[in-house]
């Protein structure tokens, strides 16, 4: 038995206890906990005032065709026209054009910002690939404006918080049993 606790007592040394809890905080981190989100606010409708709002907020605009999902450019907002110059979207938007709106979307952390930039708006407009758009506002039929989901943001890092203290809590429970089984070596 002497040798058995000797055993477990030295497979669990604090050393070895650094690495499992340097490996716990790593993949702890890379989970689902502290994980940011975002909403979609999605709305059906929208007009020439609320677009001024967020071209002054200097968000940037996707339009959405039955063809094809842009970027545009150099916008300008009248009474009931959206004009702009059209520019194709990188591939680091891909992820981010079509995501589902009744649902927390994750935000990968390099590109919160550029996500929580955007707003999508829907037409049924075709523009055959022009390079100057222009798009009754009346015939956007949905506006996406990405902003933080902060009740699901939370709630990942609340589910954070209780795992690295029940991890920690779990490490230092092994650390005692195993420094009780240390000191009770030598004793019959």
């Amino acid at each position: 038995m002497k040798k058995i606790i000797r055993f477990l007592a030295d497979f669990i040394s604090f050393r070895l206890m650094k690495y499992f809890f340097t490996l716990f905080v790593f993949i702890t981190t890379l989970s689902s906990c502290f994980q940011k989100f975002y909403d979609t606010n999605t709305v059906g409708k929208t007009d020439s005032e609320t677009l001024k709002a967020l071209q002054a907020e200097d968000k940037m605009f996707i339009i959405h065709t039955p063809d094809d999902a842009f970027v545009l450019k150099n916008i300008a907002v009248n009474d009931d026209v959206l004009s702009g110059n059209r520019d194709s979207p990188t591939t680091k938007y891909s992820k981010y054009l079509n995501p589902p709106s009744d649902t927390a979307n994750n935000i990968r952390p390099l590109l919160k910002e550029m996500v929580l930039n955007e707003v999508h708006l829907y037409t049924k407009a075709v523009f055959r690939r022009n390079k100057k758009v222009n798009i009754e506002i009346g015939q956007i039929y949905r506006m996406d404006v990405y902003g933080l989901d902060e009740k699901a943001t939370k709630e990942s890092t609340r589910g954070g918080k209780l795992g690295i203290t029940g991890g920690v809590g779990l490490i230092i429970g092994i650390i005692a049993v195993a420094a009780g089984g240390i000191h009770n070596v030598g004793h019959p």
